[in-house]
């Protein structure tokens, strides 16, 4: 094991006791501690901090000056996704648990996890003034809930966050992003009357907000179906084959390791190109949450009140292609949802359409010197071809820092197989971890 091992668990153990639910307005006490806590390890190493205010929870924004030419500035995030013992946790997801060369607890992958692998290494190489980088850490407590205004501390900021490379690790698989999805989170909620009626009595005739919502949710589903081009849709504005060079990347999709990590099942049976096109270069919509009526009481949820829905609400999750324009979309987006509920309800109903800013994807790998040397130094570490690839996710706050710093971005996944992100026993292996140590240990400890 690692020098670096004793110091990363002891903070890992830490930061997972520390509820940091963004979500949570009961948690800002668990908040606002944890930025306190990544503040003073920084102090420790002679890091100048500060404790900005302004812009959602706290960013914890810390600079190390080693005295080089370049300077590298590391993004990560503290807080993580709500978690319950009772949603089928094999331990408190709060208390760090070490099971069959594995660490069990919410945020130990996403992203605490990772980020420790970063801030331990760069220890490690200050305490044996080994650093090849003058460093910046911005750490912020709102990725989670897209409720903070990074783009705005960026804005205020932006000459003291010049540098000239941008680092992040988030995700699983030993992998390099070359590109992200762009996107944003939609809710739609409708009433049809003052209160849920009796169904015996008026169903079949009064108007269902439940079923008006259901109903809006195919055609929605039906943006992204195989007949999506041929019409007038929003989530096809400014969507072009992808470059070349990027489906070059695009490494192709295995479909037994999917079924094997996840016990999930595919819509359909697509080919593996037709998968990788799909999850990297299409847009997409999904269904994350659905509110109406009554669902039975306890973990069985028994029993059933027969009724007409008079409310019901339901939550979307939007992803774009890496080069469409995302307000353009996400605006003729929201005329075509009001446009739409207003054919689904009855006159006189009421509905409500509200987003979060779209945000641009980014195309990350811009085969610049530094990136390149960057990927040669993780080849040597990992002593294997390390892929670049396309990801379907999104990380808006790389968008932001593509566009007002333009410094190179590199994106790099070493977690587990099987981590669990923002699922139940979310997890990182003790072989990963290690594997992060010696991956920051070398990169910025090399010019």
């Amino acid at each position: 094991m690692s020098d670096m091992m004793p110091e990363y668990r002891e903070l890992l153990e830490c930061f997972v006791s520390l509820q940091t639910v963004s979500d949570d307005p009961t948690k800002a006490e668990d908040m606002l501690a944890c930025a306190h806590e990544l503040e003073s390890e920084f102090r420790e190493y002679d890091f100048r901090t500060e404790l900005v205010l302004g812009f959602g929870n706290p960013i914890v924004f810390a600079r190390y000056d080693a005295k080089k030419a370049k300077t590298a500035l590391i993004y990560g995030h503290y807080d993580v996704q709500p978690a319950k013992k009772s949603e089928g946790w094999t331990s408190d997801p709060f208390v760090l648990d070490e099971r069959e060369g594995k660490l069990y607890g919410r945020g130990t992958n996403d992203m605490k996890g990772l980020l420790l692998t970063q801030m331990v290494a760069a220890f490690y190489l200050i305490k044996n003034d080994a650093l090849a980088y003058n460093l910046i850490f911005v750490i912020e407590g709102n990725e989670e809930n897209d409720g903070g205004d990074m783009p705005g501390f960026i804005k205020k900021y932006r000459e003291q966050l010049r540098c000239d490379l941008i680092i992040t690790s988030d995700g699983q698989g030993m992998v390099m992003d070359s590109s992200l999805r762009g996107g944003f989170n939609v809710t739609v909620s409708a009433q049809t009357a003052p209160s849920d009626q009796h169904s015996g009595l008026f169903g079949g005739i009064m108007a269902s907000a439940g079923n008006a919502i259901r109903e809006f949710a195919t055609h929605a589903q039906e943006l992204v179906g195989e007949r999506s081009d041929d019409w007038n849709n929003p989530l096809t504005i400014g969507l072009d084959d992808p470059p070349q060079k990027l489906l070059d990347l695009a490494p192709e999709f295995n479909i037994e390791e999917f079924k094997k990590n996840t016990g999930a099942l595919l819509q359909r049976e697509w080919t593996a190109s037709e998968i990788t096109k799909r999850l990297y270069f299409r847009p997409n919509i999904e269904l994350i949450g659905f509110e109406c009526g009554y669902t039975g009481e306890g973990e069985e949820r028994e029993g059933y009140r027969p009724s007409v829905i008079a409310k019901a609400l339901a939550k979307f999750n939007v992803r774009l292609a890496p080069m469409q324009p995302a307000r353009e979309v996400g605006q003729r987006f929201k005329e075509w949802a009001d446009e739409t509920m207003g054919l689904i309800l009855p006159k006189g109903s009421s509905w409500e359409v509200d987003m979060t800013p779209p945000e641009n994807g980014v195309l990350i790998w811009k085969d610049a010197p530094i990136q390149k040397r960057f990927h040669e130094l993780v080849e040597g570490v990992v002593g294997s071809p390390v892929q670049l690839r396309p990801c379907g996710a999104s990380i808006p706050v790389l968008t932001h820092f593509d566009e007002q710093l333009g410094a190179p971005i590199i994106s790099i996944s070493f977690g587990n197989e099987g981590a669990n992100i923002h699922g139940i026993d979310e997890n990182i292996s003790l072989v990963c971890i290690e594997l992060g140590l010696r991956i920051y240990q070398a990169v910025l400890g090399t010019e």
